[in-house]
């Protein structure tokens, strides 16, 4: 190693300690002002929540995968495996998936999907959630 790329290797080092401790610097300015430091309150708050709200529908939308499986599994081609089932559910989120295939093949059992899922998610998560 030479002497001339010893001496860049100390210029990026140095650069780059002082570009990190200027971010950290206007930071802590930014987190002075009182604007600044409510919005980054707001966002720990809101992330806070949001870790939370997935901590709920994860299992939630795993047991209805489950469900899925076990009484539509063997009747409809989107229920066929668990990946094709928690796809499913995605899809149902987003209200894309064949409403009438599952009334056909269940009556009961997709009266009681149906409801579980709006009744929880809807009611349950997300307003509780917003308020």
């Amino acid at each position: 190693m030479c002497i001339r790329d010893s001496a860049y290797n100390d210029l990026i080092d140095s650069h780059a300690f002082l570009s990190g401790f200027l971010l950290i610097r206007l930071f802590l300015i930014f987190r002075l002002n009182g604007t600044v430091n409510m919005l980054v309150m707001a966002i720990e708050r809101a992330l806070f929540q949001l870790v939370l709200y997935c901590m709920l529908y994860g299992p939630f939308i795993f047991s209805l995968s489950l469900f899925g499986l076990n009484f539509w599994g063997q009747t409809l081609g989107d229920f066929k495996q668990i990946r094709d089932s928690f796809l499913a559910i995605i899809k149902f989120s987003f209200g894309q998936l064949n409403y009438l295939d599952i009334l056909e093949a269940f009556d009961a059992y997709s009266l009681i999907f149906v409801l579980l899922y709006y009744f929880i998610i809807i009611f349950l998560l997300i307003s509780g959630f917003i308020a």
